[in-house]
C-alpha cells in the first residue's frame, strides 16, 4: 500500500532581512519604524514572506499591506514582491489557483521592469504549484530557466533551491537516482551556506528517496536531521511534513500503531495552519495504517475524507492515491466490515473497479509510474477474486511494465555512484578551501 510522503520544495525569496533576522524581530523593527516608505515596505514584504512557515494567513495580511503601501509610493519591485509573497502563502495554504493568479502579477511586473533574479524567483515559485497539480514537464522547464539565472547572477542560495526542486519532479517521476542527484547538489551547495532551513528540507527529500528504495534505517537517519534542524528554526509547516515522513517509516516497518501516533500529530499542526493538502496526505496515511491494525470501516471513514479535500484541491498526484486505497479496500475487507459500511457482497467489486479505474486515470495524468504500478497490481487481485484470470493476467502484465520501470537493476548501481561522487565533492570542496586559508596565512 502506497503511503503519502511530503516533499520539501525551496521557495526562492528576495527577502534579505528575513535571512538574517527571526519572525519576532522584523515584528519589532516594523513596529518601531512608524514611517509609510521604503523601509517599511521591505519590513512588510519580509514578515509576508516569515509567516507562510508558521501563520500563513496572517502572511497574506502582511502581503495586502505591502501591496497597498507599494502603491502608494509606486515602487514597482516592491509591489512585485509584495504579490510574490502573498503567492507564498496562498500556496503554504494549499490555494494553487490564488497563488498563481498573484505570481502572474508578479511576474507581469518583473518582465516590464526586465528584471532577470525575479522572474527567475516567480519561475521557481510558480514551478512549485505547478508540481502540485501535476504539470511536470512544464514545472522541470520553469525550474531550468530559474537556475540558469541563478547561476549566472551567482546566487549559490537560489541555485540550491532550483536543484532541489528539480530533484522533487524526479522523484514524483519515481526517477530515483535522478532525484538523488539533484538533492545531493543541492545540499552541497548548502552546506557551504549559513541556511539552517532549506538544508533541513534537502535532509528530508533524501530520507523520501530512501524510503522509496526500502532503506529504512538511512531514511530515518536523514528525518530526524531534518527535524531536529526544523525545531531549531521553528518551522512549524517542516515539523508536520516530517513527523508525518517518519509516521511512514514506522508504517512500512511493519509498526502501524507507532505510525498512527506520528500521523495524528502533523494532521493536528496542518489542521492549525489550514493547508487541505497535506491534512488528505494525513488523513491517508492514518487510513492506511488503521487497516493494517484490521479496523477498515474507520479506514474508509479517513480515506472519504481525503479524497472530498482531493477533489476540492485538485491535487490529482493523492487523488490517485486515495481511490486507489479504497479500491483495495473494498477488494479486501471482509465481508462482516462491509456490511457495517453500508455496503453488499455483489458490488463490493464493482465499487472497487471503479475506484481502480479512476486512480489510473489520475495517475496518467500526473505519469506517476509509482501510483500505475500499485493499481495495476491491485487489480490483478481483485480480478483473481472474480476470477476473472485474462484480466487478471493482464492487469499483472502492466503492473510489471511499471514495477520495473522504477526498480531496474541500474537504480541501486546510480545511486551507489551518486553518493559516491557527493563524499568526492565533499571531500575536494574541504581540500580547496584549507589550501586557500593557508594560501592566506602565508600572505597576511
Amino acid at each position: 500500500m502506497l503511503k503519502t510522503l511530503t516533499l520539501f520544495l525551496l521557495l526562492a525569496c528576495n527577502c534579505a532581512m528575513a535571512q538574517l533576522s527571526q519572525l519576532d524581530s522584523l515584528l519589532q523593527l516594523a513596529e518601531i519604524h512608524q514611517q509609510e516608505d521604503g523601509t517599511k515596505l521591505r519590513l512588510l514584504n519580509d514578515i509576508a514572506f516569515e509567516y507562510n512557515f508558521t501563520e500563513p494567513k496572517k502572511g497574506i495580511e502582511s502581503a495586502n499591506r505591502g501591496i497597498l503601501l507599494a502603491k502608494s509610493l509606486n515602487d514597482r519591485l516592491g509591489l512585485a514582491s509584495a504579490y510574490s509573497n502573498k503567492g507564498v502563502n496562498y500556496a503554504a495554504m494549499g490555494d494553487d489557483s490564488s497563488a498563481l493568479h498573484v505570481y502572474r502579477m508578479a511576474l507581469e511586473i518583473y518582465t516590464g521592469e526586465d528584471n532577470l533574479p525575479g522572474m527567475a524567483r516567480i519561475y521557481n515559485n510558480m514551478a512549485i504549484v505547478l508540481v502540485g497539480i501535476a504539470d511536470y514537464p512544464k514545472a522541470l522547464d520553469y525550474y531550468q530557466q530559474s537556475f540558469s539565472v541563478f547561476e549566472k547572477l551567482d546566487n549559490k542560495s537560489q541555485m540550491a533551491a532550483s536543484l532541489n526542486n528539480m530533484g522533487v519532479v524526479y522523484l514524483y517521476l519515481a526517477d530515483y537516482p535522478k532525484a538523488l542527484n539533484y538533492y545531493l547538489k543541492s545540499l552541497t551547495i548548502l552546506e557551504s551556506l549559513d541556511d539552517d532551513r532549506a538544508r533541513a528540507n534537502a535532509l528530508s527529500n533524501i530520507g523520501i528517496v530512501y524510503k522509496n528504495l526500502s532503506d529504512n534505517k538511512k531514511a530515518l537517519e536523514f528525518d530526524e536531521k531534518a527535524l531536529a534542524l526544523y525545531t531549531k528554526t521553528g518551522n512549524r509547516q517542516g515539523i508536520a511534513n516530517t513527523l508525518g515522513n517518519i509516521g511512514v517509516v514506522h508504517d512500512n516497518s511493519n509498526d502501524p500503531k507507532l505510525a498512527v501516533e506520528y500521523y495524528r500529530k502533523p494532521l493536528a499542526i496542518n489542521n492549525e495552519l489550514g493547508n487541505k493538502k497535506r491534512i488528505a496526505s494525513d488523513l491517508i496515511n492514518i487510513g492506511v495504517a488503521l487497516r493494517s491494525l484490521h479496523d477498515p470501516v474507520s479506514a474508509n471513514d479517513y480515506f472519504k475524507r481525503a479524497l472530498k479535500l482531493c477533489e476540492s484541491s485538485g491535487d490529482k498526484n493523492t487523488l490517485a492515491i486515495v481511490l486507489n486505497e479504497l479500491g483495495d479496500l473494498y477488494a479486501n475487507a471482509p465481508d462482516s466490515m462491509l456490511a457495517n459500511m453500508g455496503v453488499s457482497g455483489r458490488t463490493r467489486f464493482s465499487r472497487a473497479l471503479d475506484y481502480f479505474e479512476n486512480s489510473l486515470a489520475a495517475a496518467k495524468e500526473t505519469g506517476a509510474a509509482d501510483r500505475q504500478s500499485e493499481t495495476w497490481e491491485n487489480l490483478s487481485g481483485t480480478y483473481q477474486k472474480m476470477k476473472l484470470y485474462d484480466k487478471a493476467l493482464e492487469a499483472y502484465k502492466q503492473y510489471i511494465v511499471f514495477r520495473d520501470s522504477i526498480h531496474n537493476v541500474e537504480n541501486g548501481k546510480q545511486v551507489t555512484r551518486t553518493e559516491m561522487e557527493f563524499e568526492f565533492q565533499k571531500k575536494e570542496t574541504l581540500a580547496t578551501a584549507q589550501i586557500e586559508n593557508e594560501r592566506i596565512l602565508r600572505n597576511s
